[in-house]
């Protein structure tokens, strides 16, 4: 038979054969094996369907930090769909035998009509905001899916210590209705010029994005630094010199008001000419300084004293009445961001968006060395201590009380502090990775993995690209050696 067929048919059917032998292999479900006949454990992937890398690496990302996976666990409702989403995928991705991959549609179409709606096209978009979009959603349903209540003071080593109305007890500092992604920032503008301290003023976060050098050599912890480091802004509003300018001002108009009146008085009145006069006066004099003060509501004094009560009460950032026109002065002032409430689960974002003296914007591909374990203890806002503590008195309540934030149910409790300071270290657990330029690119997630085996545990890194996943055999220099200059987003785990 193999005699009729001339050289061209035969290479035709050698071709056919060796394809479909590999469409086989390939069809075949992995059995999980090595080469050595051992069964090795593997990540689910998640498949392409367009341009949705940056969808699949965040979902990577997420369901490896086991702290918000049983958030999702507390407060899973079949309302929820964002959370039952993500406990379907968490399930579905995690560690087992054999190579498997799905789509990520229980997401997607939990995602619809929760806005954002360009987030779910096939348009390559940033997975930094995919993250927020998805943080956001599901701190909100975990709103919905708890009630804070007095439970929350649980005992463990690692609560904080709180003297509460008196006597010692302890809190939680991720308590259930909390989204162990969230934490809480406080910020304090200093003026140059007068030396005023503003109120703390607290915002929550999700994620701290980090500005990257153009050079390379910087370590996370130095990018962390630089962020909790004072800023000095030029041209800023201070309030405190504001509000005196304007107090100034007022006083300077009521001196003129004063000395006007006093004009008037001691200026001789004749009786004959009055008729006359009066027309004069009503066409060439001046108009009295106090009629264009006259404001419904409020005169002059009562403008005066509102500033000099906020003034002895140290109330400067109070809000003027719409009467009180402000002399706003402007000056240099430090502004300096700390970290009063760290997330157990940290989320560090890479800035390597960078402006070219010619206006382009290009990707910084600069590396940022980073290492297994982040400690960032001495960046947390430390408590303010209480200069004596009396348990046998809560009549008054001292000024230098620090309040715990977010927990409604005890912010009516006079005596509340801190103590002792706790250690905030954390570990890697993912992180994503962006390759190409500025306007397009891949993302790909390394994932690392506790592996139980005999002799404890052990971590194994895997690296995820979409559905093509990959035991990382060189960890120092695939994950934090390569990883440095790729990294987009690194997810921290912090320990117990």
């Amino acid at each position: 038979m193999w005699e009729a067929l001339d050289s061209m048919q035969l290479i035709q059917i050698g071709v056919a054969i060796i394809a479909g032998i590999g469409i086989w292999k390939y069809t075949q479900p992995s059995s999980g094996s090595s080469g050595s006949g051992k069964r090795v454990k593997y990540p689910g992937g998640l498949y392409n369907d367009g341009n949705t890398c940056f969808m699949n690496s965040v979902i990577q990302a997420l369901v490896s930090m086991p702290s918000l996976i049983a958030y999702l666990e507390q407060t899973k409702d079949e309302n929820l769909k964002v959370t039952c989403a993500m406990l379907y995928l968490a399930e579905a991705l995690k560690f087992d035998y054999g190579k498997r991959a799905l789509r990520p549609h229980v997401l997607t179409n939990a995602l619809c009509g929760q806005g954002n709606k360009h987030l779910l096209g096939y348009q390559q978009q940033d997975a930094q905001e995919f993250f927020q979009h998805v943080s956001t959603l599901l701190s909100t349903e975990g709103k919905k899916g708890t009630r804070l209540s007095l439970d929350i003071f649980q005992s463990s080593d690692n609560d904080l210590k709180y003297y509460f109305v008196g006597r010692e007890c302890t809190i939680s500092r991720f308590n259930s209705g909390k989204s162990p992604l969230t934490g809480l920032l406080a910020s304090r503008i200093t003026c140059m010029k007068c030396g005023y301290k503003s109120p703390l003023k607290h915002d929550t976060f999700d994620n701290l994005s980090l500005t990257i050098p153009a050079q390379s050599g910087y370590t996370l912890k130095t990018l962390l630094r630089n962020y909790t480091s004072p800023e000095i802004i030029q041209g800023f509003i201070c309030d405190k010199c504001t509000m005196i300018a304007t107090r100034a001002s007022l006083e300077k108009k009521k001196n003129t008001v004063e000395s006007f009146q006093k004009e008037q008085i001691t200026v001789p009145q004749k009786t004959e000419p009055v008729k006359a006069k009066k027309k004069k006066k009503k066409k060439n004099s001046k108009v009295s300084p106090i009629s264009s003060q006259r404001v419904p509501g409020m005169d002059l004094p009562s403008k005066i004293k509102f500033l000099d009560d906020a003034i002895s009460l140290g109330k400067f950032d109070v809000d003027f009445p719409k009467e009180i026109e402000k002399t706003k002065i402007y000056a240099p002032v430090s502004k300096q961001v700390s970290i009063e409430s760290a997330p157990q689960c940290l989320c560090l974002h890479m800035q390597r968006s960078m402006y070219l003296p010619s206006g382009h914007l290009i990707k910084n591909n600069a590396a940022v060395n980073f290492e297994d374990t982040l400690d960032i203890t001495d960046m947390i806002l430390p408590p303010i201590p209480l200069k004596a503590l009396e348990k046998d008195s809560i009549k008054e309540t001292p000024q230098d009380v620090q309040e715990f934030p977010g927990i409604e149910a005890v912010k009516q409790v006079p005596r509340i502090i801190l103590k002792p300071k706790l250690r905030f270290i954390y570990e890697v657990v993912a992180v994503i990775l962006h390759y190409g330029h500025h306007e397009a690119g891949h993302f790909v997630t390394l994932r690392k993995i506790k592996h139980t085996t005999e002799n404890g545990t052990k971590d194994i890194w895997y690296r995820i690209s979409d559905a093509t996943i990959d035991r990382v055999t060189d960890v120092e220099n695939d994950v934090f050696l390569h990883g440095s200059q790729y990294a987009y987003m690194i997810f921290y785990e912090r320990l117990k």
